[in-house]
């Protein structure tokens, strides 16, 4: 005797496979706009240069605002800055951005507004790159352990 009727296991592997996709086309998408790393190497030098990770942001035709969401755990003996260069065009400063000395490995989330009035964004692909410096002194080094960086159109 079968524990199912043999017309049910076609609709059992059809559901399978669809469940699947969907969740592999979820992880796609979603790994599209997310970068997390370990970054052990100290980063040193003055305001304001690019370091950590990169995501990239695909803005329609009309550009929407994109919320950028950087989070890590960190040791510094100044105080830095954190911002955003957004497709290259410089290092700013979009909302929360002070990352206090730490002597310890201390967590950390930041998150930025980038509107298309910002002057930016723009349509198709935009790259958004995490930067920014110690304030005083000059040279300082800055540890981040893990970090995720992650950007999405609101």
């Amino acid at each position: 005797m079968k524990a199912y009727p043999e017309s049910n296991y076609g609709k059992i592997l059809c559901l399978l496979a669809v469940s699947a996709m969907v969740a592999s086309a979820a992880l796609s998408a979603h790994a599209a706009d997310e970068q997390r790393t370990l970054t052990l190497k100290p980063l040193m030098g003055p305001c304001c240069f690019l370091f950590g990770p990169a995501v990239t942001v695909n803005e329609p035709s009309n550009p929407t605002p994109v919320v950028v969401t950087f989070t890590t755990d960190y040791t510094s003996n100044a105080r830095f800055f954190l911002g955003l260069n957004v497709n290259s065009r410089g290092c700013t400063f979009y909302g929360s951005r002070e990352a206090p000395q730490a002597t310890n490995f201390t967590p950390a989330a930041y998150q930025w507004v980038i509107f298309p009035g910002d002057g930016v964004l723009l349509p198709g692909v935009n790259i958004i790159s995490l930067c920014g410096g110690p304030g005083d002194p000059v040279i300082a080094t800055f540890n981040m352990g893990f970090e995720t960086l992650t950007a999405h159109r609101d």
